[in-house]
Formats: structure tokens, sequence, C-alpha cells
């Protein structure tokens, strides 16, 4: 109470409480609401004059003011340029490198398939690699990176219908892959689904086989998918921990079947050799011969027995033949006809040309044949080079004899004149493992069905290096009197 108020007298005025300190939380809030009502309360220059003329402003009411919403977590990322929606959040690839890091029944273990192909390429393929250091870790960590982006060509070459074996190859080849690989080449992952048993749409790709291809842009059978790759073994399992897979059944059924169409060009392989074989046998022939006689002079010669004479006159150009050699009985799986026998595989003696004519003679030796008019003949040869090398070193007669007689005991006392057909059936033999070989192994050369039997893509590759070639090298002006280098 003031002094003059009780000099006076008046009502006595009620007192205030003390201001209470405020904390650095209130001060903060406080301060933000003062701002938030200074600025709502201040009118803006459109607003003062539209009140005066009467007319609402286009910012003065409360509504028009009001903050935008707080963006939500999608928004704050790069959007498309050219799209108004954000880009859709990446899938993720589950990968399992851990159960054939070490070697499975006959196939190799990643490491062993990694250290090939580092001694093959001499240093151009991870260059960097420090000794001792695990080239499978260090092939994981460039190619497949655990938990960041990344760019892949997904393919099915899987040989069978409703069957899933997967490739995987970069589609980028960034300034690191580049250091990291030799040039034009580039590699990639092949496995098979794993895990997913109780749930078909999250299953894991396990890696058995690291495959070398050749650095080319998309094929028609690849599928490219932006992923989010993991590859440790905590992110994989168990399979609680794996989330938006992108190996569900859906994307799975869209790729390609790739290895569908290898195996059938693999069947036609197998039916063009069926060919080549039959063809070989057909044209297999033989001639009995009943003995062998082994001149000093270098020369060997066969009484040879025929069915009647027409047969000896269909035979004489096959006698002449470059290729002739003497085969055992074995050889044939009838002892007077020859039928080769294809599981034998046992040695013949080379000859080197016919020498003479050939000496029909009047009648058989005691020897029964199935025949009723048979027909003999003695037909000479030149003994190989390595008898007749052996033969020209002697000089007396008695040794030459000697000789002659311990060669014509390496000749079968009877067996067949016939060509050698040991190099066509050892290339039809080692042609069909080849192709068995790519059916049960197909990983190794996944992409094989784009170039087997399709004469297009072969002719594309032919003009493609015939363009780059005329390219690389211009023709020269032909002047006159010169010559075309």
């Amino acid at each position: 109470m003031s002094f003059w108020r009780w000099l006076f007298g008046g009502e006595e005025e009620p007192k205030e409480p003390a201001p209470r300190p405020e904390s650095r939380s209130e001060r903060s809030s406080s301060g933000s609401r003062c701002s938030s009502q200074e600025t709502s309360s201040t009118p803006s220059r459109t607003s003062r004059s539209s009140s005066a003329r009467g007319t609402p402003g286009r910012s003065g009411s409360t509504q028009s003011r009001r903050r935008p919403p707080p963006k939500d977590a999608t928004s704050s990322q790069p959007r498309t340029p050219g799209s108004g929606a954000s880009p859709a959040r990446l899938q993720n690839l589950y990968l399992d490198f851990s159960y054939h890091r070490e070697s499975r029944g006959r196939c190799p273990n990643l490491r062993t398939t990694l250290q090939r192909i580092h001694r093959r390429h001499a240093g151009r393929f991870l260059p960097e690699l420090a000794p001792g250091e695990d080239i499978l870790d260090a092939f994981v960590e460039l190619l497949f990176p655990d938990g960041l982006p990344g760019e892949f060509f997904i393919s099915n070459v899987a040989q069978q219908e409703n069957r899933y074996r997967l490739v995987l190859r970069p589609a980028v080849r960034s300034p690191r892959l580049d250091r990291a690989l030799p040039p034009g080449v580039t590699l990639g992952v092949s496995g098979y689904l794993f895990d997913n048993v109780f749930d078909p749409d999250n299953p894991v790709l396990s890696i058995d086989r690291v495959v070398e291809l050749a650095e080319s842009p998309a094929r028609s059978f690849e599928r490219r998918a932006n992923v989010q790759v993991f590859s440790s073994e905590d992110s994989v399992y168990p399979r609680r921990n794996r989330r938006d897979n992108l190996l569900t059944q859906a994307f799975l059924s869209q790729l390609p079947p790739c290895g569908v169409e290898t195996r059938r060009r693999l069947e036609s392989w197998r039916t063009f050799l069926s060919f080549c074989r039959y063809v070989s046998r057909q044209n297999a022939r033989g001639v009995r011969y009943l003995q062998v006689e082994v001149l000093a002079e270098g020369l060997v010669r066969f009484l040879v027995v025929f069915p009647d004479e027409e047969t000896l006159e269909k035979s004489r150009r096959f006698l002449r033949s470059q290729e002739i050699g003497a085969f055992r009985l074995e050889h044939s799986r009838d002892p007077w006809e020859f039928l080769p026998e294809e599981n034998y595989w046992g040695s013949f003696v080379e000859l080197d040309g016919q020498v003479g004519p050939i000496e029909q003679v009047a009648s058989l030796p005691g020897v029964s044949v199935p025949w009723e008019d048979p027909v003999a003949a003695w037909v000479t040869y030149r003994l190989n080079e390595q008898h007749a090398q052996l033969l020209a070193q002697l000089a007396t007669p008695e040794e030459k004899a000697a000789t002659a007689s311990s060669i014509a005991h390496e000749f079968p006392p009877q067996g067949f004149l016939s060509r050698s057909r040991v190099g066509e059936l050892s290339l039809i033999s080692r042609q069909e493992k080849a192709v068995e070989t790519l059916s049960h192994q197909g990983g190794y050369a996944p992409f094989l069905s784009a170039y087997l039997f399709d004469i297009t893509r072969t002719c594309l590759a032919c003009q493609h290096k015939t363009e780059h070639s005329q390219i690389k090298s211009k023709p020269k002006a032909c002047q006159p009197g010169s010559r075309w280098s």
C-alpha cells in the first residue's frame, strides 16, 4: 500500500505472486510461441490493403498461412526426373557364400576356382590382393558388398522345367571393377535356391560356382535388377531376418528359360553325333587275310580271301588306300565279315601303302571258309616308317632276315585289312563326352545356348568384327602400276 493511499484511504491492490524462474525448455517454447504470435498478429502488406478496401487478401486468412505438413521418409529420397512419384524401395538379394567355401563332392570350391582365374590372368584380376588375404572374401567385397545397393543381370540357366539355377553378373562396370577385372572379362556367380521350403517367396541364393564371362550388354534372356545385396551369414540367416526378397516366385517365373533351350540344342548335338557314328560304322570296310609274310626288302604281304570274284574287283580301290592297317580278329563282331566292335580298342599295325598289283592264287591253303566260291590273292605293302628304319640300319642279309622274322610276330597271324577309324571314333567320343559334360555342368558355360546351332549370332559376330577391322584400318589407295598390299 502506498503512503498516499494510506493517508487519504482507498482500495488495496491485490499483490501479484513473484515470478518463477523459467527452465531452458520453457524459454525455448515460449520464445517460439511469441514469435509465432508476432508473425500471425502482424498483417502483411497485402492484407492491410485488402482490409482497407473491404476485400479479403490472398494471404490474410489463417488457413492460408498454415505451415505445410511434414515430409515423410520417402519424400526425402531424390525423385526421378520427369516423374512425379518417388522411386520404389529397393528389394533385397540374399547370397550365401559360406556353404561352398570348402569343397563339396567333385565340384571345386569357390576359393580354388578364384585362385585358378587369378593365375590364368597373371595379375590382371585383383591386382591389389595382399599376400595371405583370402581371395574369396576379396571377391565378395568387390562384387557383392554386404548391405550396399548394386545393379546386376540375372538369368535362369536351368535345363529342366520349373527349376531354377541363376547366374548373376554386374550390370555396370564401375572404375573400381575396371581396376580389379581383366579387360573385356567379367566374373559372375551361379547358384541354386536354398531355405525356401516353408516360404517359397523368401529364398537364399546359395552360390556354388564362379563363372568367367565376356563383358557384353544385356542379353535377351537376362533381366536387370537394382537391389540391395546381403552376403554376410548374419544378414542372411535365420529366415526371419530376410525382408523384401527379390527372388519371389513371381519374379522367377518371368525369367526366360535359357537352359531349357540349351537342353534342346544339346539333344540335337546328340542326334548329330549318333548319325556321325552310324555313318562311320557303315563306311567301315575290311578284308579278311589268312597269312602274313615280312620280307627282308622292307615289304609285307598278306594272303587275303574274298567271297567271290565280284567282291575282289570292288575291293581293289579300297586296298590301295594309304590308311590301311592290320587289325586283329577281335576288332570285328564276325570272324569273316568285318563288323567293327565299338568297345574294343586293341592295337593294330599301320602300313605304308600298296606295292605292285594284286596277285590272285589258284587255290586256298587248307582253311575252311564259309563261302562257296572263295577267291584268294596276295597283296603287298611297304612296312611303316619305324619298321623300315629298323631294317635299313642292318647290313648283312642274315641280320635283315632275323629282324624281318621278329617284325612278323608283331602282326596278327590272321585278321583284317581295314582303314584306321581310331581317330574318327575318338573324335566322336570326345564330342559326346563334351556334350554330356555340358548337360551336367552347364554352370561353367551358362550362356552356351546363345551360340549352339545359332548361326545368326555367329554371322552377327563376324559382321561386327569385319566392320571393326574396316574402321580400324582403312584401305590404301591403289596407285597405277602397284598392287594391293
